[in-house]
């Protein structure tokens, strides 16, 4: 919380134009009046009469500004409360009204921290309308991963939704002509805000809805709450652009698709959703701005195999399984090897980055030792058949010695090169799913354990009993992507 000794800074903070303007800074124009645009088939409108008023801060009074913005930052972050130089700014703007509103007994510090201790827990629900037609995408971009579900969303939910958080006009202005559109949805989580539906319990002020109430503070307590969620949303969205592209990296190594990026960034339209704020059924909704009314389309051959993959792999719930830290810290890894030469159409030179996000990956699951790497790896191989084990431990020894030569001697890595190793990044992604597909509470170091003795048999030109191989075992035949 914000201690004692802020008390006079807090004191400062004021709408009352200050006797010495040069000692402070001025806030006004905070509400960003183009986000208040909506449009309906015939027309674009503007929300009208938004308050006018101006907050002054102290600069350098004791103590400074940036330190008490600092102070604040920590003190959210402490509360789990999403946060960035805007959000701490609000809380001063909410502050500055609210401090009018309190009980007279209370000190400064008392108030602040009283619209901290209003930071709850909030349902969050994520949409992205994407400028991307229905019956343009013919549902090949229907599909769940993890967290994420694109296509197949049910509209009548997510009316509910704003309708049950508060926002009875916003489906109508903002989502209901986006139906025929491509959405992402964002499966709802927790995340803490401020519980604005309890600030009775500490102010004489409310951010009801300006249209049915004459206050003026009223009006601009709610435009200052609207402001704060708009903040809150760009984190969110953030957030959310983030984690999509997190969690499309095991399903982009088995399909070699990745969902763009760019698209949810420059040709889609957001809604977030805060509902059950803290001890309340009430919420707030925040639509995105409008966007270019662009449309874009694709061919996605990559859809029937990834669905087989997912099937083959039991990778539904892969999510919430004991090695799914290993996995999905190793096909991160995976899609950035795939997906450098596919951006740079295989420059050679470019090519080093690639192969060496491929062998971080090995090393991961196998570690760092380039001579049990090279082992550990031609076992693995070796199951396909096609190759003795020797063969393939002599490639893959010479295809890691040219990390080397590109690390220590800047030689660039060829394509054939990048092009053998990529070949061997997929039998082991598709070996190591195949392995928590047979048991998922597997451990590493007993399996690697396991492969070094394989590796000590095969280089005595034996080869090892049946009961040692079955379980590390899989059939390249049997893959169907």
């Amino acid at each position: 919380m914000i201690p004692k000794e802020f008390e006079n800074f807090l004191s400062l903070i004021s709408r009352n134009k200050p006797s010495e303007e040069k000692d402070y800074l001025c806030f006004d124009n905070i509400f960003n009046e183009l986000r208040y645009k909506y449009e309906n088939k015939e027309d674009t409108y503007n929300f009208p009469n938004f308050p006018k008023f101006k907050i002054w801060i102290p600069k350098n009074y004791e103590i400074k500004y940036e330190s008490v913005l600092e102070k604040i930052y920590k003190t959210l972050r402490a509360k789990s409360h999403f946060n960035n130089l805007g959000i701490v700014e609000m809380f001063l703007f909410i502050f500055c009204i609210l401090k009018e509103y309190s009980n007279e007994k209370l000190t400064n510090v008392e108030i602040f921290n009283n619209l901290i201790s209003l930071i709850k827990d909030t349902e969050l629900s994520q949409y992205y309308f994407l400028n991307l037609k229905k019956e343009v995408s013919n549902t090949k971009f229907e599909y769940d991963f993890f967290d994420f579900k694109i296509g197949n969303i049910d509209f009548d939910k997510i009316k509910y939704k704003s309708i049950k958080a508060g926002s009875w006009d916003v489906y109508e202005r903002y989502i209901d002509n986006k139906k025929n559109n491509l959405t992402i949805e964002r499966k709802s989580r927790k995340i803490k805000t401020l519980s604005i539906w309890e600030f009775d319990k500490y102010f004489k002020l409310n951010p009801k809805n300006p249209l049915l109430q004459n206050s003026e503070d009223g009006k601009i307590l709610h435009f200052l709450i609207n402001e704060y969620f708009y903040r809150m949303e760009y984190v969110l969205n953030y957030d959310f652009l983030k984690n999509f592209e997190i969690e499309q990296d095991l399903y982009y190594s088995l399909s070699s698709f990745r969902f763009p990026i760019s698209i949810l960034k420059n040709q889609s339209t957001k809604l977030n959703i805060f509902f059950n704020i803290g001890e309340s059924k009430h919420g707030w909704c925040v639509p995105g701005e409008l966007e270019e009314k662009s449309f874009i389309d694709y061919m996605t051959p990559w859809k029937k195999n990834l669905n087989e993959g997912i099937a083959f792999f039991g990778l539904e719930n892969i999510k919430a399984q004991k090695n799914w830290p290993l996995i999905k810290s190793f096909t991160k890894f995976v899609s950035l090897g795939l997906a450098i030469p596919s951006n740079n159409k295989y420059i050679t030179q470019d090519l080093g980055s690639a192969y060496m996000h491929f062998i971080i990956a090995f090393e991961i699951l196998f570690e760092s030792n380039q001579v049990k790497l090279s082992e550990r790896l031609a076992v693995i191989v070796s199951f396909n058949k096609r190759k003795m084990y020797e063969e393939n431990l002599k490639l893959i020894s010479n295809l890691l010695e040219q990390r080397n030569e590109y690390i220590h001697s800047g030689v660039n890595i060829e394509i054939k090169d990048y092009e053998d190793l990529a070949t061997i990044t997929k039998t082991i992604l598709f070996w190591i799913l195949n392995l928590n597909k047979k048991n998922e509470l597997f451990d590493i170091k007993e399996i690697n354990t396991k492969l070094d003795a394989i590796s000590a048999i095969y280089q005595t030109k034996n080869n090892p009993p049946e009961a040692l191989i079955e379980p590390l075992y899989f059939d390249f035949k049997e893959i169907i992507i």
